[in-house]
């Protein structure tokens, strides 16, 4: 029995069989049946344009446009390749911007990691809050705001420091000038304020010149100096040739304002005149270092004189 063609199931005789001119014809006419001709392939195009093809839906199947947006919404088009490559960059590049974000914070992330993890990660981060500027916070301490964060404080606590000590000496003949540091204002947030120890003693510092055989005029001064050597004078106080008659300059407090540029002050002279000025300092004087504060005595000529330098102070930084 022959075998048949698997489409048309046309018989395909065997080797030991004979083939007949009725079968032969038979096998054509089944071959004309199925083929289709010119006529009918333009039919069936022409059918198939006019059939109605519903849009495809999320419910419904039917006919789809393509789109390689990668930002739409619409839900009546299908993805192209290049959108869903494109997509794929795209989460790629958020989820390294994401690992990177973790790691400028301190906290341990990796691209390697599951969007959950990193989710998990960020949902732990505490944002900062609060209004603290610099100002309030100590200075060198960092801190966070709701403005940022690894921000450095510049505040200065109030120190309150004891200033004490004597000094004294005499000023060789012929010796025109002489001084010396006695303390130093360090730096503040503002104010540098120098008090007597004793709220009922009428000085913090005590400047004095004595001498039986004083031959020309003689003065005590108190300067402030900066950093760079620049220097004006807080009050000064001065004894003209008379034998056995001292110098004295005392001062009570001084206040420096680093803001404003001033110094304030209350002193009295060894002639029993208070003084109170807010001196305005030199422009180029420097506010943002130490401050020294000098003794100098000036301008004996012939005979010695015996100097003395005395601080029994509160100094308050503010």
């Amino acid at each position: 029995m022959p075998i048949e063609t698997n489409r048309l199931k046309l018989p395909l005789p065997l080797g030991n069989e004979s083939v007949s001119r009725v079968g032969i014809n038979a096998i054509f006419e089944k071959i004309d049946e199925g083929v289709a001709k010119r006529e009918d392939v333009e039919e069936l195009r022409q059918l198939v344009n006019e059939m109605d093809i519903p849009d495809a839906s999320l419910t419904e199947k039917g006919k789809v446009l393509l789109s390689s947006k990668t930002n739409g919404d619409r839900e009546d088009v299908a993805a192209t390749e290049k959108a869903v490559g494109l997509a794929f960059q795209a989460g790629v590049e958020r989820k390294a911007e994401v690992v990177a974000a973790l790691n400028s914070i301190g906290v341990s992330a990796s691209t390697s990691e599951t969007w959950a993890s990193l989710i998990s990660k960020v949902s732990r981060v505490i944002r900062a809050t609060g209004n603290a500027v610099p100002a309030d916070v100590m200075a060198g301490k960092t801190f966070s705001n709701n403005s940022g964060s690894s921000l450095v404080g510049t505040y200065i606590a109030p120190l309150r420091t004891s200033i004490t000590g004597s000094y004294s000496g005499t000023i060789e003949t012929n010796s025109e000038s002489y001084n010396r540091t006695i303390f130093t204002f360090p730096v503040s947030n503002r104010y540098v304020d120098l008090f007597p120890d004793n709220p009922d003693s009428q000085r913090s510092i005590s400047l004095g010149i004595t001498n039986t055989q004083i031959q020309s005029p003689v003065t005590a001064i108190l300067i402030l100096r900066d950093s760079s050597g620049r220097q004006f004078m807080i009050d000064s106080e001065t004894i003209n040739r008379v034998p056995n008659q001292e110098v004295q300059l005392w001062i009570y407090n001084i206040r420096v304002d680093r803001l404003y540029r001033t110094v304030a002050f209350k002193g009295l002279h060894g002639r029993g005149s208070w003084t109170n000025p807010a001196e305005s300092v030199p422009r180029d004087f420097d506010f943002t270092g130490p401050i020294d504060v000098v003794a100098e005595y000036r301008k004996v000529v012939g005979t010695g004189a015996n100097y003395s330098v005395n601080l029994l102070g509160q100094m308050i930084t503010t």
